[in-house]
């Protein structure tokens, strides 16, 4: 499966009638909780906490949905399924994925103000 671009901005504009300021306030509000929302999806991955798995990482898929973050979404969307599903190890395997693509929306979105 090829990857999804990183961020789609152009899409993301289109989508809050084109107000390139609100846009980054969005992404900025969000990179803040982005941490936060990372290191909770691996202590549920840890805890093995499938309940709190699945609710966390549906909450980043549709954060991420919301704002273009596309490739973000597809990959909370797998630790979402492996929570649904009871698999920790899918889930584990899904963690760094998140992590790297989180580090590279935490480097090129200050870039697009």
């Amino acid at each position: 499966m090829a990857k999804e671009p990183t961020l789609l901005l152009e899409e993301l504009l289109n989508r809050i009638g084109g107000d390139r300021e609100f846009a980054m306030e969005l992404l900025s509000e969000w990179v803040d909780g982005l941490t936060r929302d990372l290191s909770e999806l691996g202590q549920a991955i840890e805890k093995k906490d499938l309940d709190s798995l699945r609710h966390k990482a549906h909450s980043m898929r549709g954060s991420a949905l919301n704002l273009s973050a596309k490739e973000f979404a597809r990959l909370a969307g797998l630790c979402e399924m492996a929570g649904r599903d009871g698999d920790l190890e899918a889930a584990r395997a899904t963690l760094p994925l998140l992590n790297e693509e989180a580090e590279t929306l935490l480097s090129i979105i200050p870039g697009l103000g």
